[in-house]
C-alpha cells in the first residue's frame, strides 16, 4: 500500500501567499516596509498598520531593520565618547598630577608675593630668616641696591648656642 503524499493533498486547497507591508497610520507619506510584528514607524515612531501589497511591490520594500539602520545614520546632534582604561593606573597618574599641581600652585603664589622695587620696578630677591621653624625676618634686595627689611620683633640670638 502506498503512503499518501504530504505535498499533494486534494482535500486542502493551496492558498496564495499574502504579501503584507506596514505603513504609518499618522502620516501616509512615511516609507512603507515589509510587515514585522511589534514595529513602529521608523520616521515618527507612530503606530503602523498592515496592508496587502503585490508581489512586485513587496520585493522592493525595505526590511524594518534596514530602514532603522538608515534612520540612525543621520548626523547626531550630540557627541559621545567612550574611553577604556585601566582605572588603577589612571588613579595613580591623577594622584601624581594632583601632587605636582599643588607644588606648582605654591610656587606661583611665591612668585606673586615677590616685591617690586619702588626705585626701578624690577622684582626684588627675598630672603627669609627662620629660627626653630619660626619666621624671624624677611629681607628684600634689588639689583639697583635698594634694600627693604622687615623684622618681626622677635629677639634674634646674638651668639651661637653652646658657645660663650
Amino acid at each position: 500500500m502506498d503512503k499518501p503524499s504530504l505535498t499533494n493533498r486534494p482535500d486542502k486547497p493551496v492558498t496564495a501567499k499574502k504579501y503584507l507591508a506596514n505603513y504609518c497610520m499618522d502620516n501616509m507619506d512615511h516609507r512603507m516596509f515589509k510587515a514585522t510584528d511589534g514595529a513602529r514607524c521608523v520616521e515618527c515612531n507612530g503606530l503602523v498598520n498592515v496592508k496587502e501589497v503585490t508581489k512586485a511591490e513587496y520585493h522592493w520594500l525595505p526590511a524594518y531593520t534596514e530602514l532603522h539602520k538608515r534612520q540612525n545614520k543621520k548626523p547626531s546632534k550630540s557627541l559621545s565618547i567612550s574611553v577604556d582604561m585601566d582605572t588603577d593606573k589612571m588613579q595613580l597618574k591623577l594622584r601624581a598630577i594632583a601632587k605636582h599641581v599643588g607644588a606648582l600652585a605654591d610656587e606661583l603664589d611665591e612668585i606673586d608675593s615677590f616685591d617690586e622695587c619702588p626705585k626701578c620696578s624690577k622684582l626684588m630677591s627675598t630672603s627669609k630668616l627662620y629660627s626653630s621653624d619660626e619666621l624671624k625676618s624677611v629681607n628684600s634686595e634689588c639689583e639697583c641696591g635698594y634694600i627693604m627689611g622687615c623684622d618681626f620683633g622677635n629677639e634674634l640670638p646674638t651668639q651661637l648656642e653652646g658657645s660663650e
